[in-house]
């Protein structure tokens, strides 16, 4: 499925162009993901500063000799002080960021489900709703964890990366250095692995799209296959046929029922040895006048069927 276009419709596009359309959606929310940076930025720099804690604790009862519990104790609490403003600012900012996101989702799916509800009839008996519902639901949720999580991890691992090395090379010049080679290996490492895993979830999801696909096609139609199960070949009108066609391209019918009536024409077109079709006679109408009963669709087909008996 790599490098597969799954619709008939689809069509390549570069990283740029991709980014550039998610600007308009970014846009609305860019103050709560500055003010979110901001607070991870400073949740890292308190997380790096309680390693610092701990060694002038360590440093302090060396130095001394004697056990000083009253400089622990102080020490102690502007630990749990910092470890806690450092909490409450990552709590804060994840809070800013899922409700950023969701609300980006939101506009995304809207967006998306209002352009496949103009979309003409013909593309919907070529796109398999499975396909659709996968892009709609799973797409969306994907571009909320890229906002909500995968962004701020990147950034937040960079910075601590960052100001690891700012505290180690102060420390000890060597040790940075020496700490630099593994850096460089796992940045090789992790590029590498980046390229294998982007290509392993495209077909991730080319498969769920296939899943989602099979499940809705067969699943959802269970019942009109049983039907088409019996042995015994049943009969329809001519009437219920062109019903059924004038529906799946109604434009005062809603789209479920529009689906279900392609659906069901599809399955009578694939199995035709299952049954019959009764015309309907214009001698029908003359018995329907007779009962006193209104011209309709539902009559005429009642007649066909008193005429089949």
């Amino acid at each position: 499925h790599d490098g597969e276009l799954r619709l008939k419709t689809d069509r390549k596009l570069s990283a740029g162009y991709i980014l550039k359309r998610n600007i308009k959606y970014i846009k609305p929310e860019i103050v709560n993901l500055i003010f979110s940076m901001i607070l991870m930025v400073v949740s890292v720099v308190l997380g790096l500063l309680l390693p610092n804690i701990i060694k002038e604790i360590v440093n302090g009862l060396q130095a001394e000799g004697v056990i000083n519990y009253y400089k622990i104790l102080n020490y102690a609490i502007v630990y749990f002080l910092i470890g806690l403003i450092s909490q409450a600012t990552r709590f804060i900012q994840t809070m800013i960021l899922q409700h950023a996101g969701q609300r980006i989702v939101y506009d995304m799916r809207t967006e998306v489900f209002t352009h496949i509800e103009n979309m003409s009839q013909n593309q919907f008996n070529e796109m398999p709703v499975g396909s659709l519902v996968t892009r709609v639901a799973s797409y969306t949720a994907n571009m909320s964890d890229l906002f909500t999580n995968t962004i701020v991890n990147v950034l937040r691992n960079l910075i601590t990366v960052v100001g690891v090395y700012v505290f180690m090379y102060f420390i000890s010049v060597e040790l940075s250095l020496i700490m630099l080679i593994f850096v460089v290996i796992i940045f090789v490492t992790s590029l590498i692995f980046s390229r294998i895993a982007k290509r392993l979830f495209r077909q991730e999801r080319a498969y769920l799209s296939d899943l989602n696909t099979f499940l809705n096609e067969n699943l959802s139609g269970m019942k009109l296959i049983q039907i088409f199960n019996q042995e015994e070949i049943f009969y329809l009108s001519s009437v219920t046929i062109g019903e059924l066609e004038s529906i799946k391209t109604s434009a005062n019918k809603d789209e479920e029922t529009k689906y279900n009536a392609r659906k069901l024409l599809h399955l009578l077109e694939d199995h035709p040895e299952k049954y019959r079709v009764m015309l309907f006679l214009n001698s029908y109408l003359e018995q329907i006048s007779d009962f006193d009963l209104p011209i309709s669709n539902d009559t005429k087909i009642i007649a066909t069927a008193y005429h089949l008996n």
